[in-house]
């Protein structure tokens, strides 16, 4: 898109007409006194803060005239990247942003000395790239002013175009930049998919499984009431649970009944994450009798911290010997876990070593006759795990947020570990089961 003015490039032309009749824009209600339905940036402007990626003023205005400082340009370009907001680390307030794009190789240090001084459009353009996660390209540049290759990635992709002059485009890589001009970045960074077949994942990007289903889930119909989440389609039947172990102390299962909870997952026992050997819940067998006397449903899981298949069967064995072919109604659990902790044995297992003990336990697990399922968060959904290869088992996923992201289908949702639940001292962790998958 053109830094200056982006419908005055006839490379532009074609797509900046398309963005002008966009219709959430058209949609938007102007909340800017200072930007008029006119204005050629009017569109990107509205769409961006229809998505809160872009700010006006306390006064009501958006003052697209004013020049992008460092800190500005840090902050919109990593949301419109489609990173998280960065809480302050030392006074300025866009401390945060810089911190981060310096720690992801966005941005050097020296450069975010001065969060206050006007970004070149150069620079936009380095961290713009960047920021996508985008190489540098390696074609002639279309710029007879600049041949940087991040730049041209940039125009490659349709994000921006030059100025047209005398048949040369120019880039003008040391002047400033506008926020009205920054828009026009900003919307094209948002709608472009620079990564068609890769899902987005922390600061990186994953390749797409095509065999794994994609979540299925409508993020619209989740909603809370009190603690219990709910889903509003009456085509997706599910049940509300809790999943335990000995920290919640002592429960009062008739009164977690009586609140509405209509099932338990707990735990059995587990692997510690330094030694490896195996302890018991020593609340299991109480937990287990009290949630089936009052008629909840119930299933089990296993912590472990196994590093490869025969420590995988050991666990198995364990878990199978304790249950002595007791009935369980809902799946039997493993759950392993990289806790990101250098001195836990299984942080950062390769995929190669996590897979052949999931196969191992899970398949124990079905040879005794119990339904099988991994649980998993973002971390070992996307990087630990090659769901392709589990496929045969049911998947819990757990992120505690507002409705599930996960790109992927999934049975079971461990939507918070805080939860409330009466008859239960504490935090408890809370779960959504859809029954159309069981």
């Amino acid at each position: 898109m053109d830094f200056k003015h982006p419908l005055r490039s006839a490379a532009a032309l074609t797509l900046s007409a398309a963005l002008l009749f966009c219709p959430a824009a058209q949609a938007e209600e102007n909340r800017f006194t200072d930007v008029s339905e006119t204005d050629w940036f009017y569109p990107y402007v509205m769409d961006l803060s229809e998505k809160k990626v872009i700010n006006g003023y306390p006064d009501g205005t958006f003052q697209p005239q004013n020049t992008v400082t460092a800190g500005e340009a840090l902050a919109l370009i990593v949301t419109a990247a489609g990173n998280d907001s960065k809480t302050p680390t030392e006074d300025h307030w866009a401390s945060g942003y810089a911190s981060f794009a310096v720690t992801r190789g966005y941005i050097s240090e020296e450069d975010v000395q001065d969060l206050n001084r006007p970004m070149t459009r150069l620079e936009i353009a380095r961290l713009a790239a960047k920021a996508l996660i985008l190489s540098p390209s390696e074609n002639p540049s279309p710029f007879a002013d600049c041949d940087d290759g991040y730049v041209t990635i940039l125009q490659e992709w349709g994000i921006l175009s030059g100025n047209e002059m005398d048949g040369l485009f120019y880039f003008k890589p040391d002047d400033s930049i506008q926020r009205s001009e920054i828009s026009a970045i900003l919307y094209q960074m948002s709608i472009t998919n620079v990564h068609p077949h890769e899902i987005k994942y922390g600061w990186g990007y994953v390749p797409i499984l095509d065999s794994v289903p994609v979540n299925s889930y409508d993020p619209a119909a989740f909603y809370k009431q009190g603690d219990q989440m709910h889903y509003s389609d009456p085509n997706r039947p599910y049940m509300v649970g809790v999943d335990v172990s000995k920290f919640q102390g002592e429960i009062d299962w008739q009164a977690v009944k009586d609140s509405g909870i209509e099932f338990a997952i707990l735990r059995i026992g587990g692997s510690y994450l330094q030694s490896g050997d195996i302890y018991d819940d020593v609340l299991f067998e109480e937990n287990y009798q009290g949630a089936r006397d009052v008629g909840l449903k119930v299933g089990v899981y296993f912590f472990s911290a196994a590093v490869n298949a025969e420590e995988a069967n050991r666990e198995a064995d364990y878990v199978l010997g304790r249950l002595a072919g007791r009935p369980l109604d809902l799946p039997l659990v493993w759950d392993w876990e990289d806790l990101g902790n250098n001195s836990y044995r299984n942080t950062g297992l390769a995929t190669e070593a996590l897979v052949p003990a999931a196969h191992t336990f899970c398949g124990r697990v079905r040879d005794a006759g119990y339904q099988p399922m991994i649980y998993f968060n973002n971390l070992a959904g996307y990087r630990r795990y090659d769901l392709s290869q589990m496929l045969d088992y049911q998947f819990w996923y757990a992120r505690y947020t507002d409705y599930p992201d996960f790109y992927y289908d999934f049975d079971m949702w461990q939507y918070t570990s805080k939860g409330r639940v009466p008859g239960i001292e504490g935090n408890v962790d809370m779960n959504i089961y859809f029954l159309d998958t069981y």
